[in-house]
């Protein structure tokens, strides 16, 4: 059991702050009395167990300072450490309020306290079955009950034949089928098709691939056993702004959901002579909708039972995943996360609605975007006339979300973007509240998207011709444009070397740096769409994309919620931080994040897509 106990742990001056011990050994002791008596955990014969209890700490007088990270000292026994937790064993005849009474009355004379505990046996948690979880069992065995009998119907009728049944009152029960859902998630296309942008496949995958790893990076630094050699690792390296910087990767989403919602609305317009508004809004909030309510149940009322060891601690914590899911799942559904931005509290379950938020906030005017190619018949104009307006009309909406970063990052002194090397917490916090999580502020890629939409559905299926120096000067000026926003805050991301506020820095890089990445995507897509992407069109277009491309919405809501899982509330000994490990840790999670979201999207996004398109879409067909 000493053996076991955590102890003063190695690296501690270079911010190890674990000091987990070894939860295993703990769980196996078992001492006094028989054999029996000590393999049952006690009886007659005062045989016990080992009990581990993982441990934090906080300061008597202000029980507020319980954080994730900046926990106070070891045992508060004077050691200049980093400790946010340690793990001591304890025989199970002793229980957790023992424990903690024990400890608060030695801590005591130090001002402080225990702020977290939770001990763990090897003996199988009793399951709570409170109403929540009676709720999301009862919904996840429909779920699977839905599942089975679609594939059992859809293999029934493949084995008898009878295709006509397809289109009988079973088609609904159907769209559950894993088995046609399955068909249709990993088909891979190889059909040459003028209609799709099939470069949007890789860069899809791509972009999220990039927010992962940067999400890798970040988010789970409290078990890091090695947190002061960040700088040496970061800092002089310009590669790494790759990841320092990558907000863009989030550009690139918004800039292809404007594409493509300009590119499919314009269609529909083409097709039908009309535009149903009622369809095109209950279509896109039921399609992003369901997955985020139930993946939110989900995890508000499993995740206790997906943590073991030394850190399912965290769960017990004031802001933890499961208490903030319970508490503000409604803010992701609603599509309003990004107006509840706090630092004392968490605003959300799913970290990743505040961009859901903001895409469905400006997906809401996108007809007022688009007014005068909607509905271009009110002007009683030449087409080329009301093509002009409309061109007129985006352009002012674009230079109008220039100007509004501009002026809120000016007027309040803010940062010029999420800078890493920041320690000033009051900055971060307001620069993410009145900018990065505004609508207003990230419109710009997302209107360069529509932009192109237009282009595309204005040009048809014509193919645009340019010289071969126009060719090379687009991508030129493309590329140098995307590096120099990648790398342009290559001072300012130096961490513990922040240069500080510079207003002509700050003012033109929030103002022009997310514009000029979606011009830079508008180049790209526009050259492989084209016939002028080369090679970058063939690796972009390649249909081995295209299964996790149809993945990617469900991946980026489960990504976080796992990486959060396996690398904090499943984590035994501090991990080590390094570009290496970070690649390796990001490949796990991309692996069972693709397995969740395949998961997810089988209960909900491909039914839904598959009942909305019977019920809302019936005279598709006929017209």
């Amino acid at each position: 059991m000493i053996d076991s106990w955590g102890k003063v742990p190695d690296g501690l001056l270079w911010g190890n702050s674990q000091a987990a011990g070894s939860f295993d050994e703990c769980l196996s002791t078992r001492g006094g009395g028989s054999s029996e008596a000590s393999s049952t955990g006690g009886g007659g014969s005062g045989g016990f167990k080992g009990k581990y209890c993982s441990i934090s700490l906080r300061d008597r007088a202000d029980s507020s300072n319980v954080t994730a990270v900046g926990m106070p000292g070891f045992l508060a026994s004077g050691y200049p450490s980093f400790t946010a937790m340690y793990g001591t064993c304890m025989p199970s005849s002793c229980t957790q309020d023992d424990i903690l009474v024990s400890l608060n009355e030695a801590l005591s004379r130090d001002k402080k306290s225990v702020g977290l505990i939770s001990c763990q046996t090897d003996d199988p948690s009793p399951v709570q079955f409170t109403p929540g979880l009676i709720v999301m069992i009862c919904l996840l065995s429909l779920f699977g009950l839905l599942l089975l009998a679609g594939a059992i119907v859809d293999c029934w009728i493949d084995f008898v034949g009878k295709k006509e049944v397809r289109q009988g009152p079973l088609k609904y029960l159907l769209a559950f089928s894993p088995t046609t859902n399955l068909q249709k998630m990993f088909h891979i296309n190889t059909a040459e098709s003028k209609e799709a942008i099939t470069c949007l496949y890789g860069m899809r995958v791509l972009s999220m691939t990039w927010v992962v790893w940067c999400h890798q990076y970040m988010m789970v630094l409290v078990v890091e056993g090695n947190i002061a050699s960040i700088p040496n690792i970061f800092n002089g390296h310009w590669l790494n702004q790759i990841m320092m910087n990558g907000y863009p990767s989030v550009d690139s989403f918004f800039f292809m959901s404007g594409l493509l919602v300009a590119y499919g609305l314009l269609k529909e317009r083409k097709r039908s002579g009309k535009v149903n508004l009622l369809v095109f809004y209950v279509h896109r909030y039921i399609r992003l909708a369901v997955p985020i309510l139930v993946l939110c149940g989900f995890l508000a009322t499993f995740t206790e039972y997906l943590s073991y060891g030394p850190n399912a601690l965290w769960l017990k914590g004031k802001y933890s995943l499961q208490e903030a899911c319970q508490n503000y799942w409604w803010r992701d559904a609603l599509f309003i996360t990004n107006f509840f931005i706090a630092t004392d509290s968490p605003t959300s379950c799913l970290g990743v609605c505040w961009y859901t938020a903001v895409d469905f906030q400006i997906f809401l005017v996108t007809p007022l975007i688009l007014f005068p190619f909607l509905w271009g018949e009110w002007f009683r104009v030449t087409k080329r006339t009301l093509n002009i307006v409309g061109l007129v009309w985006l352009g002012v909406l674009v230079f109008i979300s220039v100007l509004i970063p501009g002026i809120i990052t000016g007027i309040d002194k803010l940062i010029p973007t999420g800078i890493m090397s920041l320690m000033d917490m009051d900055m971060s916090y307001k620069y993410n509240k009145e900018v990065y999580m505004a609508s207003w502020c990230r419109a710009q890629p997302y209107l360069a998207g529509m932009g192109l939409g237009i282009l595309f559905r204005r040009d048809d299926k014509k193919k645009v011709k340019l010289e071969m120096w126009h060719v090379v000067l687009g991508w030129l000026i493309a590329t140098a444009t995307g590096l120099a926003v990648i790398f342009g805050m290559y001072d300012y991301n130096q961490i513990g070397k922040y240069p500080g506020y510079n207003w002509a820095d700050s003012i033109f890089y929030a103002s022009l740096h997310r514009l000029a990445w979606g011009l830079a995507l508008v180049w790209v897509v526009f050259a492989c769409h084209y016939g002028y992407g080369g090679y970058v069109n063939s690796f972009l277009s390649h249909p081995s994309w295209q299964p996790l491309s149809r993945l990617t919405y469900s991946m980026f809501l489960v990504a976080i919620p796992i990486q959060t899982i396996i690398f904090l509330y499943n984590d035994f000994y501090p991990l080590y931080f390094s570009h290496l490990s970070k690649v390796l840790q990001t490949v796990g999670a991309l692996f069972v994040s693709g397995i969740g979201a395949v998961l997810l999207s089988l209960c909900t996004e491909a039914p839904v897509m598959g009942l909305e398109k019977l019920l809302l879409r019936r005279d598709k067909e006929k017209s």
